[in-house]
């Protein structure tokens, strides 16, 4: 109706209309219908009726707050149990994580507090932290070291099983071949008749 139809679709749609009873009265309701409502005066809307509908039906829009728009959306994903058993979690590592590195509350003085000694333990961690990841990173580098001689080996095996069950279909292959070449070599031998007596 609207010729917007690929040419080949379109076609076989004008084939099956010719034959479809159902669908060509289908396309003629619709077709009068589009009439009958291109017949219809368009209508200028009077300001303001848009936002008096969507008031009547859905009620007055509720009054924003900052409480309501901005902190309540932020504090609300931490209090269902899966957030709070992260942060529980997260909690629990940084304080391993300075419990492991960092000055212990027992040894700690007012001393420990003056700037100097705190960026004094700032650049001890920074380092302690340091050789940590570097020693993860020498880890890792043998661990992909060992995972690369895995995949490697696994190959290794995978090709020499093909190359075994290449070799052996092969070799039944020939086998077959050899066997069929003597049956065909030898003569046809057929039993003697019995005599007439």
């Amino acid at each position: 109706m609207d010729q917007a139809l690929d040419p080949r679709l379109k076609e076989a749609m004008t084939e099956h209309l010719k034959e479809c009873a159902g669908c060509s009265s289908l396309i003629q309701e619709v077709e009068h219908l589009r009439r009958k409502l291109n017949e219809v005066p368009q209508i200028s809307l009077p300001p303001g009726l848009v936002e008096r509908i969507l008031e009547s039906t859905s009620g007055t829009p509720k009054k924003r707050s900052f409480m309501g728009d901005m902190i309540m959306p932020t504090i609300r994903p931490f209090l269902t149990q899966r957030y709070a058993f992260a942060s529980g979690i997260m909690l629990v590592f940084i304080l391993m994580v300075v419990s492991m590195f960092g000055p212990t509350i027992s040894t700690m003085g007012y001393s420990d507090l003056s700037p100097s000694s705190v960026a004094e333990n700032a650049d001890r961690f920074s380092d302690q932290v340091k050789k940590k990841w570097a020693q993860v990173k020498v880890y890792e580098a043998k661990a992909v070291g060992e995972f690369k001689l895995m995949k490697e080996d696994l190959y290794g095996r995978l090709d020499y099983y093909v190359i075994n069950v290449l070799f052996k279909s092969y070799s039944r292959s020939v086998q077959k071949e050899e066997q069929q070449k003597q049956q065909q070599a030898q003569p046809q031998t057929q039993p003697p008749e019995p005599k007439k007596n």
